[in-house]
């Protein structure tokens, strides 16, 4: 059985010209999952997630929670994670359904 927990912290600044980035926004993602290792490489398992969009720097969105099944395998020098999430918070500017991959290398 394996617990894991991600956090992620984006930061977006947009605007028309490079010197005038007038648009600013953050947005918290967080990820908790559960899962049972059928084997050394492979885990199912369920996975909450949820984003907390900052626009502008000041009042937060409201929190939509995602929570569904998920997979991943693990390689010698890669690993790959699929979740598919449905939201249990009914935020209504927020989609019902979200899939996540996930890739990542060992070097």
């Amino acid at each position: 059985m394996s617990v894991v927990y991600n956090a992620k912290f984006e930061a977006t600044w947009d605007g028309d010209k490079l010197s005038d980035l007038n648009e600013r926004a953050g947005e918290l993602i967080q990820s908790l999952a559960v899962g049972y290792n059928v084997n050394a490489g492979l885990t199912v398992g369920v996975e909450a997630f949820d984003a907390i969009a900052f626009a502008d720097w000041s009042d937060s969105s409201p929190n939509a929670l995602f929570v569904g099944p998920s997979i991943s395998y693990r390689g010698s020098h890669a690993w790959i994670a699929l979740a598919a999430g449905w939201q249990v918070t009914g935020v209504e500017d927020e989609a019902d359904v979200s899939v996540r991959a996930k890739i990542g290398f060992v070097w």
